[in-house]
């Protein structure tokens, strides 16, 4: 049996994306930055229609064949 948690930056950013501006998750994922959370970032902007700072999100994940 498999149980799976997420961390509480995870949540944390989650909530964040949903509730304030992405400009405000982007400087909390900034202080704890994890490949994770920037991937959150990542889709966050692209639904946004916000391309630079998903290139931004892409590049901080190491996700270049993204970019």
């Amino acid at each position: 049996m498999f149980i799976d948690f997420e961390a509480k930056s995870l949540r944390d950013t989650r909530d964040l994306l949903t509730t304030v501006s992405l400009k405000e998750a982007v400087d909390f994922v900034e202080q704890n930055t994890h490949r994770r959370l920037w991937k959150l970032v990542n889709e966050a902007a692209l639904d946004k229609l916000n391309f630079s700072l998903a290139e931004r999100a892409m590049v901080k994940n190491e996700d270049y064949y993204g970019v």
